[in-house]
């Protein structure tokens, strides 16, 4: 029916994309185009001494925001998608690169984020579950604290206000409330970046069993990247 609109979904630490490919698989049957970022380290991205896995996608955040920016170049270029209705999309660990890529300029009109808060150090340091994993496999390479900080600092969306307000980018957060990979959910996030109520959905359980909800949260990304798509 005319020009379809375009998402670049940035995925979390989930092995094989579990909790990312099916809003993009969802989100494309929809008539969406969709395109996955492979964060560093990830898929065919791996390599020898990275860590592990997560390891390279948590040093190299400014890596992740850049790729996820190209992503949506790549997308304004396809034939057919309407480069003025691009949007960015990150889970969990994907949040923090979707945000600072949204921060760099305003080519994406909305910023969706899944599962996110912050700030990074305190998820870094303070997060249980995955945060914690990820922390020790970081650690464990010999990086100093106070290096881990400033490479955090570097790509969290909580240190680029300035830059999300500038690029006009329409916010959106879906968190957890009992999330305690991001401890405290993303009422923090959402205060600072100023998300407004209307655009923030907050989920009464954890950070793993929003699982459960996984169909109603497809639902909820694709009316706000697609409103106006006839499906």
């Amino acid at each position: 029916p005319g020009p379809t609109p375009g998402l670049v979904i940035v995925h979390s630490v989930a092995p094989g994309m579990v909790m990312s490919r099916p809003l993009a698989e969802g989100l494309a049957e929809s008539g969406v185009a969709v395109l996955v970022v492979e964060l560093p380290g990830f898929g065919s991205r791996e390599r020898p001494g990275d860590g592990g896995s997560g390891v390279a996608a948590v040093l190299n955040g400014t890596q992740a925001a850049a790729d996820a920016r190209r992503a949506g170049d790549v997308l304004a270029a396809l034939s057919g998608c309407d480069r003025g209705d691009i949007s960015i999309m990150g889970v969990s660990l994907g949040t923090f690169g979707a945000a600072t890529a949204a921060s760099l300029d305003p080519f994406f009109r909305r910023c969706v984020l899944i599962l996110g808060g912050g700030p990074a150090e305190r998820v870094f340091f303070e997060g249980e579950r995955d945060a914690a994993f990820l922390r020790r496999r970081v650690m464990n390479t010999g990086i100093e604290p106070a290096a881990v900080r400033e490479r955090l600092r570097q790509s969290d969306p909580w240190h680029r206000v300035d830059g999300l307000r500038a690029s006009g980018v329409e916010l959106w957060l879906m968190d957890a409330a009992g999330d305690r990979v991001f401890p405290g959910g993303g009422e923090a996030l959402a205060e600072r970046l100023a998300i407004p109520p209307e655009r923030r959905w907050t989920f009464g359980g954890n950070h793993y069993t929003s699982i459960l909800v996984w169909p109603k949260v497809l639902a909820w990304v694709r009316e706000i990247v697609a409103p106006d798509w006839q499906r």
